[in-house]
C-alpha cells in the first residue's frame, strides 16, 4: 500500500499530473520527506515516488511533465533522464 500525500495536481485534457510526498526511513539519517510524480488517466497509470528531497525541483519538473502532456508510459524514462542531467530540466 502506498503511503503518500497529494501536494498538487494539474489536470489536462486526458491525464492528471500530481506532485506526491512520502517519507523514507534511512538508517543513518532517519525519516526524510521525498517527492515524486504520479500520472493517471485513460486507464493508464505511472508513478515515480522518490525523485528528490527537493520539493521545488520536483514541482518544476511536474510543471514540465504536465506542459508536455507526458504519457504515463514515458514517466520513468523521463525521470531517469532528469536524474542524469537535472540542469537540463530545471
Amino acid at each position: 500500500m502506498n503511503n503518500f500525500v497529494y501536494i498538487e495536481t494539474i489536470a489536462k485534457k486526458d491525464y492528471e499530473y500530481s506532485l506526491i510526498e512520502s517519507n523514507i526511513l534511512f538508517e543513518n539519517t532517519g525519516e526524510t520527506k521525498v517527492y515524486g510524480i504520479e500520472i493517471s488517466g485513460n486507464n493508464e497509470y505511472s508513478i515515480a515516488e522518490d525523485i528528490s528531497t527537493e520539493k521545488d525541483d520536483v514541482s518544476k519538473l511536474l510543471e514540465l511533465v504536465a506542459e508536455e502532456e507526458l504519457f504515463p508510459v514515458h514517466l520513468l524514462e523521463f525521470i531517469e533522464d532528469f536524474l542524469s542531467c537535472p540542469n537540463d530540466y530545471i
